[in-house]
């Protein structure tokens, strides 16, 4: 899978968080970053996409990157792709039916030439369904508004049942 595959998830939309997110996951998402966004100043974009996914783009631009392919072999043609500025960030968040797998291990940090990208899979509370999200940062993005985005999506995972298994679990990190 070429990073460009993933990455290209990570494209920037035009909705402000009152704009319509249909799937109650993805509320749930948009609930959670609504304390977090509403400080920020320009205020971050948000589309939803067929109701399965949700981005929040902050602070972003157009970079020229040639594409990348798992045998290491880059692209002699560079195209545009969308990411954050080194201040900015972009977080795409997927709905999927819990135990889908996915091509990344996860989580893991992917590293592209101007920004970071970090990918988690967290079930959702409640539910049948998982979050395959990735958050895209740039070299000086604040790092507690980064701590405060994952915690935010973190806080929505499945807690264990101590009475259903006999004995708490602990909490994945």
């Amino acid at each position: 899978m070429k990073y460009t595959l993933i990455v290209a998830m990570l494209a920037v939309g035009a909705l402000a968080f009152a704009g319509d997110v249909s799937a109650p996951e993805l509320g749930k998402v948009a609930a959670a970053m609504q304390p977090i966004t509403a400080t920020l100043s320009p205020a971050p974009e948000v589309k939803t996409n067929e109701a399965s996914s949700l981005t929040v783009s902050y602070r972003t631009q157009t970079f020229k990157i040639h594409g990348g392919s798992m045998t290491g072999a880059f692209s002699k043609d560079a195209h545009d792709e969308v990411g954050p500025t080194f201040k900015g960030f972009v977080l795409f968040v997927a709905v999927q039916k819990r135990g889908e797998a996915n091509q990344a291990v996860t989580p893991q940090t992917l590293r592209r030439p101007y920004w970071e990208t970090y990918i988690q899979v967290t079930p959702l509370a409640g539910s049948d369904k998982q979050l395959y999200w990735g958050l895209s940062y740039g070299s000086r993005t604040d790092t507690n508004l980064l701590a405060q985005i994952r915690q935010a999506i973190e806080q929505l995972r499945e807690e264990p049942n101590p009475a259903s298994h006999g004995t708490a679990l602990p909490r994945r990190p």
